[in-house]
Protein backbone atom coordinates (compact mmCIF):
# COMPACT_ATOMS: atom_id res chain seq x y z
CA UNK A 1 0.00 0.00 0.00
CA UNK A 2 2.39 2.19 -0.78
CA UNK A 3 1.07 5.89 -1.33
CA UNK A 4 2.30 8.02 -4.72
CA UNK A 5 2.02 11.48 -3.20
CA UNK A 6 3.97 11.72 0.60
CA UNK A 7 7.15 9.64 -0.53
CA UNK A 8 10.73 11.13 -0.41
CA UNK A 9 14.16 9.45 -1.40
CA UNK A 10 14.15 7.20 1.76
CA UNK A 11 11.29 6.95 3.58
CA UNK A 12 7.10 7.41 2.34
CA UNK A 13 4.16 7.51 4.44
CA UNK A 14 1.34 5.93 4.68
CA UNK A 15 -2.17 5.45 6.65
CA UNK A 16 -2.19 2.50 9.60
CA UNK A 17 -2.74 -0.53 8.70
CA UNK A 18 -3.85 -3.69 11.10
CA UNK A 19 -1.06 -5.35 10.38
CA UNK A 20 1.30 -2.44 11.69
CA UNK A 21 0.37 -3.40 15.60
CA UNK A 22 3.56 -6.06 15.76
CA UNK A 23 5.76 -3.03 15.11
CA UNK A 24 4.07 -0.70 17.71
CA UNK A 25 7.52 0.02 19.46
CA UNK A 26 8.54 1.59 15.60
CA UNK A 27 5.60 4.00 15.67
CA UNK A 28 4.31 4.53 19.28
CA UNK A 29 5.90 6.93 21.48
CA UNK A 30 6.81 5.14 24.81
CA UNK A 31 9.25 5.17 27.53
CA UNK A 32 8.49 1.51 28.01
CA UNK A 33 8.40 -1.33 25.14
CA UNK A 34 4.92 -1.68 23.45
CA UNK A 35 3.12 -5.27 22.60
CA UNK A 36 1.19 -6.28 19.86
CA UNK A 37 -2.17 -6.17 21.78
CA UNK A 38 -1.35 -2.70 23.14
CA UNK A 39 -0.75 -1.65 18.86
CA UNK A 40 -3.98 -3.66 18.04
CA UNK A 41 -6.18 -1.81 20.90
CA UNK A 42 -4.60 1.69 19.87
CA UNK A 43 -5.05 0.89 15.68
CA UNK A 44 -8.62 0.09 16.43
CA UNK A 45 -9.07 3.72 18.38
CA UNK A 46 -7.15 5.04 15.12
CA UNK A 47 -9.94 3.96 13.05
CA UNK A 48 -12.91 4.32 14.91
CA UNK A 49 -11.58 7.84 14.55
CA UNK A 50 -10.47 7.90 11.14
CA UNK A 51 -13.14 10.75 10.34
CA UNK A 52 -11.86 13.14 12.63
CA UNK A 53 -9.43 15.50 10.77
CA UNK A 54 -7.97 17.49 13.61
CA UNK A 55 -5.51 14.53 14.42
CA UNK A 56 -4.06 11.97 11.80
CA UNK A 57 -0.85 8.93 12.87
CA UNK A 58 1.17 7.83 9.88
CA UNK A 59 3.14 5.33 9.65
CA UNK A 60 7.11 6.09 8.52
CA UNK A 61 8.22 3.49 5.69
CA UNK A 62 11.66 2.92 4.25
CA UNK A 63 11.36 2.42 0.74
CA UNK A 64 14.12 0.17 0.43
CA UNK A 65 12.07 -2.29 2.68
CA UNK A 66 8.78 -1.79 3.21
CA UNK A 67 9.80 -1.60 7.29
CA UNK A 68 7.99 0.41 9.72
CA UNK A 69 10.74 3.11 10.79
CA UNK A 70 8.68 5.63 12.63
CA UNK A 71 5.06 7.26 12.99
CA UNK A 72 4.02 10.68 12.36
CA UNK A 73 1.07 11.96 14.27
CA UNK A 74 -0.94 15.12 12.30
CA UNK A 75 -2.71 17.63 14.31
CA UNK A 76 -5.01 20.14 12.80
CA UNK A 77 -6.81 23.12 14.36
CA UNK A 78 -9.36 24.06 11.54
CA UNK A 79 -10.31 27.42 12.27
CA UNK A 80 -7.06 29.01 12.14
CA UNK A 81 -5.54 26.25 9.65
CA UNK A 82 -2.40 25.44 11.75
CA UNK A 83 -0.46 22.25 12.10
CA UNK A 84 1.68 20.29 14.50
CA UNK A 85 3.76 17.56 13.34
CA UNK A 86 5.35 14.98 15.96
CA UNK A 87 7.54 12.27 14.98
CA UNK A 88 8.59 9.53 16.77
CA UNK A 89 11.35 6.86 15.16
CA UNK A 90 11.68 3.53 16.22
CA UNK A 91 14.45 2.89 19.18
CA UNK A 92 18.16 2.32 17.90
CA UNK A 93 17.55 3.22 14.59
CA UNK A 94 21.15 4.33 13.57
CA UNK A 95 19.93 6.78 10.77
CA UNK A 96 16.83 7.82 12.39
CA UNK A 97 17.70 11.60 12.18
CA UNK A 98 17.95 11.36 8.15
CA UNK A 99 14.83 9.12 8.02
CA UNK A 100 13.28 12.12 10.11
CA UNK A 101 14.36 14.67 7.83
CA UNK A 102 13.01 13.00 4.41
CA UNK A 103 9.97 12.40 6.59
CA UNK A 104 9.61 16.42 7.46
CA UNK A 105 10.44 17.28 3.57
CA UNK A 106 7.69 14.95 2.27
CA UNK A 107 4.89 16.12 5.20
CA UNK A 108 6.02 20.12 5.62
CA UNK A 109 5.35 20.95 2.01
CA UNK A 110 1.97 18.81 1.91
CA UNK A 111 0.44 20.50 4.67
CA UNK A 112 1.70 24.04 3.08
CA UNK A 113 0.61 23.55 -0.69
CA UNK A 114 -2.54 21.25 -0.36
CA UNK A 115 -3.93 21.62 2.97
CA UNK A 116 -3.25 25.09 2.38
CA UNK A 117 -2.46 25.19 6.10
CA UNK A 118 -1.39 29.12 7.47
CA UNK A 119 0.90 27.44 9.90
CA UNK A 120 3.07 24.56 10.23
CA UNK A 121 5.21 23.56 13.51
CA UNK A 122 7.78 20.69 14.22
CA UNK A 123 9.10 20.14 17.60
CA UNK A 124 12.58 18.98 16.89
CA UNK A 125 15.09 17.99 19.10
CA UNK A 126 18.56 19.89 19.08
CA UNK A 127 20.38 16.88 18.97
CA UNK A 128 18.90 16.17 15.52
CA UNK A 129 21.46 18.02 13.38
CA UNK A 130 19.82 16.84 9.77
CA UNK A 131 16.24 17.60 10.85
CA UNK A 132 17.29 20.97 11.95
CA UNK A 133 18.98 21.35 8.64
CA UNK A 134 15.98 20.09 6.66
CA UNK A 135 13.63 21.99 8.68
CA UNK A 136 15.54 25.58 7.89
CA UNK A 137 15.93 24.27 4.14
CA UNK A 138 12.27 24.54 4.03
CA UNK A 139 12.39 28.02 5.41
CA UNK A 140 11.20 27.23 8.63
CA UNK A 141 12.87 29.03 11.60
CA UNK A 142 12.79 28.47 14.86
CA UNK A 143 10.19 29.87 17.24
CA UNK A 144 10.46 28.36 20.86
CA UNK A 145 12.76 26.42 22.71
CA UNK A 146 11.96 24.55 25.91
CA UNK A 147 15.34 23.67 27.68
CA UNK A 148 16.06 19.88 28.76
CA UNK A 149 12.77 18.60 27.28
CA UNK A 150 14.14 15.05 26.04
CA UNK A 151 16.11 12.52 27.62
CA UNK A 152 19.10 10.95 25.09
CA UNK A 153 21.77 8.80 25.88
CA UNK A 154 24.07 11.71 25.95
CA UNK A 155 21.98 13.51 28.48
CA UNK A 156 19.02 15.97 28.13
CA UNK A 157 18.47 18.20 25.15
CA UNK A 158 16.11 20.98 24.34
CA UNK A 159 13.13 21.08 22.18
CA UNK A 160 13.14 22.93 19.44
CA UNK A 161 9.57 24.20 17.75
CA UNK A 162 10.16 25.13 14.03
CA UNK A 163 7.19 26.68 12.09
CA UNK A 164 6.87 27.25 9.10
CA UNK A 165 3.59 30.08 7.69
CA UNK A 166 2.34 29.67 4.51
CA UNK A 167 3.60 32.58 2.26
CA UNK A 168 0.70 32.32 0.16
CA UNK A 169 -1.72 33.72 2.75
CA UNK A 170 -1.87 36.84 5.37
CA UNK A 171 -1.23 35.95 9.07
CA UNK A 172 -3.08 38.63 11.44
CA UNK A 173 -2.93 36.21 14.08
CA UNK A 174 0.14 33.80 13.50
Amino acid sequence: MKTVYLNGASVYLRAMLADDKARTIAWYRSPLPLNAAFGESHLKEIHQSMWDATRRQYAIVRNSDDDIVGGAIVSVTTGDRKASVAFHMAPLLANADSLRADALRVVVPWLIEDHNMRRVDVTIASSDLETIREAENLGMFAGVRVRQFWLRPEGRVDAIIYQLLNPNMEHPHA
